[in-house]
């Protein structure tokens, strides 16, 4: 950009480039050549035993028979050779730009990107056991398509589509760099341009006219930071449209064309990926299913105590308290008929067999081994037949081997026994299954051997570094805020803040290390019902501090600005801005904001009892993504998602503004030295000179955010520094997030639930009974007026004579009347009637199969009756 293209620096990188060029286009040739020699393997595979001999001699013209090796050479070998340099002039309108030819192969050169996504694809599909048998075999090509389905319907979906966005506008943004430079603005400071161009000296090369507006003198933006900028806004269809980040050549508006193209793909892509991880898996629906079973089982307690109190109440006339009336209202609410519909409805939820919980490829499952074991039941009752017949009498000389049908729970007990679990630890296990012992022999347990007790005190002290991370976390803010109003930082105001700041620092800290050790005890109960390893309750400072998550979280704590100590911090030389240490503090101190999240997703879970047991009987973890997806799956998400979209955007707006308003224009600091330099107060943003923003009002930050999370981007508040421009970019990315996020629950929540699918059905059944009868009165008036006529003429009648589209009609709605109960679901509501057959079928066939036995061992006559079974 600076030096002679014929200097040794450039052609000695040129040089370095060519070899580099020679290996890729030697590596692409063997690459073609095993690919001819696994195809030669797959045809000898293929034709094993009929004495076919794999060649594995390639000759070269093999390989160079192929277009596609010559397509890819020809984007390989692309690259600027030594020694060689020249400059291509180019009009843009009425612009003239002159490209160097070092610019114009470094930019086709860019096409040798598609390269690390064959790696990519490779990397996916390695992994894949005898794929090529199995492509052969299905007629499916595993190739790019196959990969890219792989990582668009996995959990990594989202950030695989984040990260190919950052390498595409990294991409991009060197490309439409590129454009919107001319070689005769390239030149070293005090040097004369090293262009040789005579275009160069047109007047239009360096005076444009952009739009049909008036002449302005072409800059080039040398900073790469801010052709970054302008691609990635571009991508997120932000465009905030202020001055230096509007493409102005050719090239630069394809560039920004196809960003912005691929911003709408990328949100599509993350959209989509949204919508299928937000969906239970099986698992997680079978659990989901057995939690809510517990849960009726807790409420039931609950509803049964309420409406025996209101009975009793009712027959004493005695009138309840306010507090009794707000419990009530909370619990089931003051309507009677309300509360004993819930009653009802709990206790048939109880009714529900725990298979009949499972999911719909889980009720498959069970129905396809209930079909093989009933196969086999049959097939043992025919070979008995047989020898009845074929013996006259039976006779086994053994007894046939009776399947036990067990409780999973009560293996799981006795596996649990045969492990030596503790006591406290079965008496727990014995209090959740209902078989808790009488209050006079029962023994005080040990809160510290109960996970439940355990997980109460981890809620606690998780809520306890919350509420001491966020109280430091305003107290920052509001010392920030002081000061930026030009108080002096020894004032009282701002060292009470500090010191308050410093004390929940203290005690998160506390209580962040209070919170561990409750993590390593339960860790230790989840290895002693698991594995059977002995609990050791005492837990010692050291086994907490092993925890490196520990030191994570005391280095994003730790972070505050104690008490005396303040400072100014200067950034930058081209364009200076002064930083107040209170500001910078309080912007690291966002990051405690992490602390919110375990509490919500307690909140979100709490209700769920037995958490711990069904997640070994499932196996799925009751985290943050299964909290993640409860919230996202009702209606409610709408709430919550609209929630964090404020959040982001108040977190962010506080991070603009304190990033673009610099110190020197506070009182406090207007004479630090590096606020008299003159960069200080005439910045150079896009390759053009500005003033910095002096814009104290927060709610202009928060409205700045705002437009930007909503890809508006009115081009009002547009950022300036690193910092700024780094939390637009976040709000952004978590504003397509959150409309994908938005289109996914709402895309769930709308769809019919099982049950809404058979009310539906049963409403269109009772609506054909309804008109059944008004279509039976218009068949027989139409079939009385065709009689009359053909009586008339004397000709027979029948029901034939009916015109068809009356006739249609009336069968329609008279078999769409007759629909049985069992028929009006949907497909989970039949495979779930089923599954429930299936398993009456097995059980009525074990206990003919063991009266069959019974009555063989019992030395039968061979004569069947009803009565023996």
């Amino acid at each position: 950009l600076g030096h002679d293209p014929s200097s040794v620096e450039v052609n000695s990188i040129k040089v370095v480039g060519s070899v580099l060029t020679l290996g890729i286009l030697v590596s692409l040739y063997y690459l073609y050549m095993l690919r001819i020699l696994m195809r030669r393997l797959l045809v000898h595979l293929r034709m094993l035993g009929s004495g076919h001999e794999v060649n594995t001699r390639v000759p070269p013209s093999q390989v160079f028979l192929q277009w596609r090796f010559w397509f890819e050479f020809m984007i390989c070998c692309i690259h600027s050779p030594p020694f060689c340099t020249f400059e291509i002039p180019m009009w843009n309108s009425n612009n003239m730009i002159v490209y160097r030819a070092e610019t114009v192969f470094s930019v086709l050169g860019c096409t040798r990107l598609y390269l690390l996504w064959r790696v990519t694809r490779d990397i996916i599909i390695r992994d894949l056991p005898k794929r090529q048998m199995i492509e052969h075999i299905s007629c499916v090509d595993i190739d790019s398509v196959f990969a890219l389905k792989i990582l668009l319907q996995g959990r990594l979906a989202f950030v695989f589509s984040v990260v190919s966005g950052l390498i595409i506008n990294f991409q991009a943004a060197y490309v439409y760099r590129c454009a919107e430079l001319t070689a005769c603005k390239f030149h070293k400071p005090g040097q004369l341009p090293t262009a040789v161009s005579i275009e160069c000296d047109y007047p239009e090369a360096h005076n444009w006219s952009i739009g049909g507006r008036e002449l302005t003198e072409q800059v080039n933006d040398m900073y790469f930071g801010d052709a970054l900028w302008t691609v990635f806004i571009t991508s997120l269809t932000i465009g905030f449209g202020e001055s230096g980040t509007v493409p102005y050549t050719h090239v630069g508006r394809l560039v920004s064309s196809i960003c912005a193209t691929l911003g709408i793909v990328l949100s599509a892509t993350m959209t989509s990926s949204l919508t299928q991880s937000i969906p239970w898996s099986v698992q997680e629906h079978s659990a989901l299913l057995l939690l809510e079973r517990e849960k009726g089982r807790h409420n039931l307690q609950v509803l049964a105590v309420n409406r025996l109190i209101g009975f009793w109440r009712k027959c004493s006339k005695r009138k309840p308290s306010f507090l009794q009336i707000y419990r009530r209202w909370a619990s089931t609410g003051l309507d009677n008929e309300r509360a004993a519909q819930m009653f009802r409805n709990t206790a048939r939820m109880l009714e529900v067999d725990v298979e009949d919980m499972y999911g719909v490829n889980g009720q498959i499952d069970i129905i396809l081994s209930r079909t093989k074991y009933v196969e086999q039941i049959i097939e043992e009752l025919t070979e008995k037949l047989g020898q009845k017949r074929a013996r006259g009498f039976m006779t086994m000389k053994g007894v046939m081997p009776q399947v036990q049908v067990e409780d999973h729970n009560q293996a799981r007990g006795r596996d649990n026994l045969a492990l030596g679990l503790d006591h406290d630890v079965m008496e727990e296990v014995r209090s959740a299954n209902g078989m808790r012992r009488s209050n006079s022999v029962q023994k005080k347990l040990d809160w510290r051997r109960s996970r439940a007790a355990v997980h109460a005190q981890l809620t606690r002290f998780r809520a306890a570094s919350c509420a001491s991370g966020m109280s430091g976390l305003l107290f920052s803010v509001a010392t920030n805020c002081i000061v930026m109003d030009a108080v002096e930082p020894g004032d009282p105001r701002v060292l009470v803040c500090k010191a308050f700041d410093s004390l929940c620092t203290l005690l998160c800290l506390f209580f962040v290390f209070k919170v561990h050790k409750y993590v390593v005890l339960g860790a230790r109960i989840d290895d002693h019902v698991k594995k059977g390893v002995a609990l050791d309750v005492n837990v010692s400072p050291l086994d907490v501090l092993k925890r490196v998550s520990l030191y994570l979280e005391c280095l994003i704590i730790i972070v505050h600005l104690p008490v005396y100590v303040t400072f100014d911090l200067p950034v930058g030389t081209t364009n200076i801005i002064l930083y107040k240490a209170e500001a910078l503090f309080s912007s690291f101190e966002i990051f405690r904001c992490y602390l919110l999240w375990p509490v919500l997703r307690e909140s979100l879970l709490s209700d769920l009892p037995k958490r711990d047991v069904i997640s070994r009987l499932t196996g799925v973890r009751f985290g943050s993504v299964f909290a993640l997806k409860r919230a996202l799956n009702d209606w409610r998400s709408i709430i919550f998602i609209g929630a964090f979209w404020a959040f982001i955007t108040l977190i962010c707006g506080y991070l603009l503004r304190s990033a673009e308003l610099s110190a020197c224009f506070v009182a406090t600091s207007s004479g630090h030295p590096a606020c008299l330099e003159p960069a200080a107060h005439l910045w150079i943003v896009n390759g053009r000179e500005t003033a910095p923003i002096v814009d104290p009002w927060i709610l202009n930050s928060f409205w700045g955010i705002f437009v930007s999370s909503t890809s508006v981007g009115y081009g009002d508040v547009t950022p300036n520094t690193l910092m700024g421009r780094l939390a637009v970019g976040i709000a952004g990315l978590c504003g397509i997030l959150t409309a994908g996020l938005l289109t996914a629950s709402i895309g769930s929540a709308v769809k019919w639930s099982q049950a809404e699918q058979s009310v539906l059905a049963l409403l269109e059944r009772e609506r054909c009974n309804r008109d059944l009868k008004r279509r039976a009165v218009e068949f027989i008036i139409v079939w009385w007026r065709l009689k009359k006529k053909r009586r008339k003429k004397g000709q027979a009648m029948s029901i034939t004579d009916m015109p068809n589209r009356v006739r249609h009609k009336f069968s329609d709605i008279r078999m769409k009347a007759r629909i049985n109960f069992e028929e009006v679901g949907g497909i989970d509501r039949k495979i779930s009637n089923i599954c429930q057959r299936s398993k009456n079928i097995k059980y009525n066939v074990e206990n003919v199969n063991e009266a069959f036995s019974l009555h063989t061992n019992a030395g039968g006559t061979g004569q069947f009756k009803l009565q023996d079974f």
